[in-house]
């Protein structure tokens, strides 16, 4: 199966694959770049999409640099391997949220592409059999600590546990990690065509962790906003982080009747205070904040879920359809309806 462009040369569609891989993975690092409010939450998924890009860019070249560059082959399945452990910080982050995981998570994990290039040098110098054997390792390696996530202090168990939120982040998780572990059994060789493969899976993975990251979390990464937090003395940004896991894990604004009294009440502090907070953090009012979040649940239900209109208003909290459809409108450009048949006709 190939393509042809204007100059006549032929790509295959691995190579397509490879270089729409490559070009998602820049846009969604430069997008993390210029989004991210605070660097250090930004970090991991920028590594990952970077790792991802670099991943995708070796296949693209595999078949016109693999016989002019020395030892290829090595670089691309170490590159390939690379984007495993990282994946894993990602997952954490998305399960943590508001806690970033330590670097040491991360550091014995290099294990996993250096068993690789360590197989591949056995292979080509020394022992071909135990080079097979080392590269078989860096799967099971690869496998077993993608599945000790569950292992991991309750991570998951706490996470399914909860009733509203966490339970979104336990599957999202768990996609990461079944994509992840069938890429380590395509990078293993034998099943089929494997650049394919591994392109397929890479694009899975760059839509889930974006999905995630951008839309539905992105509190992960604290995506910039309107905001001032330069303002906020480090009480106060404390204190921000707690209205975000309020809003986001506990879902607050679910409650028609929830207001600004309610919120001051659960953090202790004067109502005056969390209305400059607010606004110095969200750079809107409190009914506006509670309303974007309101609105972002309704979307999503509307295009994810066949609930009446109507319920759907009262389960993200407006106890008035009018004003139900006055906001919605106002913040997405169309009615709840119009939404709804744009999105399914879209899918």
């Amino acid at each position: 199966m190939t393509a042809m462009d204007d100059a006549g040369l032929m790509f295959t569609l691995p190579e397509l694959i490879a270089v729409l891989g490559l070009t998602q993975s820049l846009l969604l690092l430069v997008y993390m770049v210029a989004r991210a409010g605070r660097l250090q939450h930004a970090a991991i998924p920028c590594l990952y999409f970077l790792c991802l890009a670099f991943a995708f860019l070796t296949d693209f070249g595999q078949r016109h640099l693999s016989a002019d560059i020395p030892f290829y082959t090595r670089i691309l399945t170490t590159a390939w391997y690379a984007t495993i452990p990282v994946s894993l910080l990602v997952i954490r982050q998305v399960a943590l949220i508001y806690d970033l995981p330590h670097w040491r998570h991360g550091l014995w994990l290099l294990t996993i592409p250096l068993l690789p290039l360590l197989s591949s040098t056995l292979t080509a110098y020394m022992n071909t059999e135990l080079g097979v054997w080392v590269q078989m390792l860096a799967v099971v390696f690869g496998s077993l600590a993608l599945l000790s996530l569950w292992d991991t202090r309750g991570l998951f168990s706490t996470l399914y546990a909860h009733k509203l939120a966490g339970r979104e982040r336990y599957w999202l998780c768990l996609s990461l990690i079944l994509l992840n572990c069938g890429l380590l059994l395509f990078l293993a060789g034998g099943w089929g065509d494997e650049q394919l493969a591994r392109g397929i899976l890479g694009l899975a993975l760059i839509y889930v962790v974006s999905t995630c990251l951008f839309r539905i979390y992105p509190q992960a990464v604290r995506i910039r906003g309107d905001g001032d937090d330069a303002k906020l003395n480090p009480a106060e940004a404390e204190l921000a982080g707690r209205i975000e896991k309020l809003l986001t894990l506990e879902k607050l604004y679910q409650e028609p009747a929830y207001g600004r009294a309610d919120l001051a009440r659960e953090l202790d502090i004067p109502e005056a205070q969390l209305s400059r907070l607010i606004n110095l953090h969200f750079g809107k009012t409190l009914p506006q904040v509670l309303n974007d979040y309101r609105v972002r649940d309704a979307a999503r239900m509307l295009a994810e879920t066949d609930a009446s209109i109507k319920q759907i208003a009262a389960d993200v909290g407006f106890n008035s359809m009018a004003t139900f459809n006055r906001v919605f409108k106002d913040l997405t450009g169309k009615s709840p309806s119009d939404f709804r048949a744009t999105e399914r006709k879209v899918a």
